[in-house]
């Protein structure tokens, strides 16, 4: 049995669109995400369009210059197709006998029987690939919204015991049980399943719980649930070029490496940055809030806001405070 009962492929305008958001986000120009990651500027251009393969190396100096865990873009921009699912469970005998009223199978409800079960699957199998399984399991759509609570107690519940290993006999044990094998672990049953058919009258297209970008925001940049551990790494890396690690507690929410090379500095975006603060500090008291918000003197503010010689630059932690500040505003 194979161990990729499904095919998946990197998205490039997912990506492109991704890198070009996190960019824009730490205020970083295209040029110097191009110096950082040692990448041509034209290349990094045609891979923010989707136009560009990427390559593996230029991929992981990309992820590193813009200080995000490369695992973490990788699973927001994976297309997973349907693969072995399709065919294997639309011979499953669970299916056929669902399908088949007054002793002959209706073909229209057996094939959607059938993507109901596949969807299944393929939502279970991002889940047991995820570094982050709540999370992404928060990004997968589902026709029936009561399903995804069982998913949820399966996460909770079952998926900690489960090392890789018994994940990827898992999946094969899928293929090989199809409806039976879902249905023991919960998360699959025939009210589920009538629920899915009464709604399958309203939908143009069939179930592809591909997630929906779960650890980045592209539309709108909100502050992702994982922006908390990647400024802690950010924070970390001082030093141009040196290891930074993750903390035990910030170990279960990232990937499972534990450390990652700073190779472009948090000051990078400080120029940006500035002239953000100071447009937002023009009001009268906002510098004053500002200064609060940092818990530090307001002289100290002034001192890195002003375009004087004698202007200071702030460290890698005042300046992701500033801005978390900046945002808000």
């Amino acid at each position: 049995m194979s161990l990729v009962p499904e095919t998946c492929e990197l998205d490039r305008k997912a990506l492109g669109r991704l890198i070009r958001a996190i960019r824009d986000e730490e205020f970083v120009s295209i040029r110097d995400l191009a110096k950082s990651a040692v990448v041509d500027f034209s290349h990094v251009s045609k891979i923010e369009l989707g136009r560009s393969e990427v390559s593996v190396g230029r991929f992981l100096r990309i992820c590193y210059a813009l200080q995000v865990p490369p695992g973490l873009v990788l699973e927001a921009c994976g297309i997973v197709s349907y693969g072995i699912y399709e065919a294997t469970f639309y011979n499953d005998d669970a299916v056929k006998e669902r399908a088949t009223t007054g002793g002959h199978i209706d073909s229209e409800k057996r094939k959607l029987i059938r993507d109901f079960l596949t969807g299944s699957a393929l939502a279970l199998s991002y889940i047991l690939k995820s570094s982050n399984p709540l999370l992404m399991l928060a990004a997968l759509d589902f026709p029936v919204p009561s399903q995804r609570e069982n998913f949820k107690n399966f996460v909770v519940q079952q998926l900690p015991h489960l090392g890789a290993a018994k994940r990827r006999a898992l999946l094969r044990h899928i293929i090989v049980g199809g409806w039976k094998s879902l249905e023991q672990f919960g998360l699959v049953s025939d009210h589920l399943l009538n629920l899915y058919l009464d709604d399958a009258i309203n939908r143009k297209e069939r179930w592809m719980p591909a997630p929906r970008n779960p650890f980045f925001q592209v539309e709108g940049i909100a502050p992702s649930p994982m922006e908390a551990q990647v400024a802690l790494l950010i924070a970390s890396g001082k030093q141009k070029g040196k290891s930074i690690a993750a903390g035990n507690s910030q170990k279960s929410h990232l990937t499972q490496t534990a450390t990652y090379e700073t190779i472009a500095g948090v000051n990078n975006l400080w120029p940006a940055l500035k002239r953000q603060l100071q447009s937002a500090t023009a009001k009268t008291g906002k510098k004053s809030e500002l200064a609060k918000f940092l818990h530090v003197d307001l002289t100290r503010v002034s001192q890195w806001l002003t375009d004087k010689k004698s202007a200071r630059e702030p460290g890698a932690e005042y300046t992701l405070q500033m801005q978390a500040w900046v945002r808000k505003q």
